[in-house]
């Protein structure tokens, strides 16, 4: 996996783009609400910004592919005694898949996306009964993530289902779902603040429009005249 990531930083430098990149890049140089995605990528972005690096940012992105990896055999070889030969299979896909480690050579937001989740996942399986502080830092993690992708947010219920199936103290839940929603609200104030709509997105009807409209046909439908690009 090493040896895949470091090929890759030779053969494609500095970075690899995709259309959503430049969005990003926009945000990091003058940050603000973007209408579409929330700016937890660009905040990264934001704090790399002083290393005029991109080469750096693909190359922390490659490492939390390598550390996804490593979690992952861990957590079955401690947690679950796995034998090595599993525990290594289950580990290969996030080393060895040509499209995970395109996707940490892309300034794109699913390697930080992707880390976290997998962070809260082998956190919170590691540890059979876990205190509210760990509780909290989970909760932050996941609002940090969805800040990345808003895709984030369902997460957050599977993982106060999963507690309350393990019995998990009802502090921790709710220093889990505190945590979470923290950085959400105050990103959402933001958002209100540029915008006058407490969201994290306007992105529906941009989506929705992105969809259909290479087949959609307004002779038929008669959309209102406002509502005709």
């Amino acid at each position: 996996g090493v040896l895949l990531r470091a090929v890759t930083m030779v053969g494609y430098r500095p970075a690899m783009w995709f259309n959503d990149s430049f969005d990003y890049l926009h945000v990091a140089m003058s940050p603000y609400p973007h209408p579409i995605r929330p700016d937890g990528y660009a905040f990264f972005l934001l704090l790399l910004r002083p290393f005029h690096s991109f080469a750096l940012v693909v190359g922390l992105q490659h490492l939390m592919g390598l550390a996804m990896a490593v979690m992952i055999y861990a957590l079955l070889r401690v947690r679950f005694s796995l034998p090595a030969w599993g525990a290594t299979l289950a580990a290969a896909p996030v080393l060895l898949d040509a499209y995970q480690i395109q996707l940490e050579h892309l300034i794109l937001s699913d390697a930080p996306f992707t880390f976290m989740v997998i962070t809260v996942v082998v956190v919170l399986m590691w540890r059979l009964t876990p205190s509210w502080k760990l509780g909290a830092a989970v909760g932050l993690t996941l609002g940090l993530a969805t800040l990345t992708r808003s895709v984030g947010l369902p997460v957050l219920a599977a993982v106060v289902i999963f507690m309350l199936t393990k019995r998990v103290r009802w502090r921790v839940i709710v220093a889990t779902v505190a945590l979470c929603g923290l950085p959400l609200a105050a990103y959402s104030a933001w958002f209100q603040a540029h915008y006058g709509k407490f969201a994290m997105t306007e992105s529906n009807g941009v989506f929705l429009y992105a969809r259909v409209y290479k087949f959609a046909d307004c002779a038929k439908i008669q959309p209102p005249t406002e509502q005709i690009p």
